[in-house]
């Protein structure tokens, strides 16, 4: 399962990440309580997490945690942020979650 995070979680990943000699892209769910489309991709983002095994998956919910919001640039719900290091490299916005999946595809592939 895919753990909601805090935005103090959120910084130590990164803390973490930014750290390791290779880092391992982290892709953050961006939803909220009240959003539809969140609710219909978490599913397919919870099988992505179990079939991407060489990235990290965590879900954090913008409204409780509006400092990451802003640090992420979120303007929209779902939105899907690949971070390598405390960069971001990849980010889509709603719920096209075979685009999702390609992004991640290619930031694993850049590991």
């Amino acid at each position: 399962m895919v753990s909601v995070i805090t935005e103090e979680e959120f910084a130590e990943r990164i803390r973490s990440n930014v750290a390791s000699n290779n880092p391992r892209p982290l892709v953050v769910d961006c939803f909220t309580d009240w959003c539809p489309p969140c609710k219909v991709s978490a599913p397919v983002y919870e099988s992505l997490s179990k079939e991407y095994t060489a990235a990290d998956f965590v879900k954090i919910n913008v409204d409780k945690n509006p400092g990451v919001a802003h640090k992420l640039n979120v303007r929209g719900v779902p939105t899907f942020a690949i971070l390598r290091g405390n960069k971001i490299i990849a980010k889509i916005v709603g719920a096209d979650m075979r685009k999702v999946e390609s992004k991640i595809k290619e930031a694993i592939k850049e590991s």
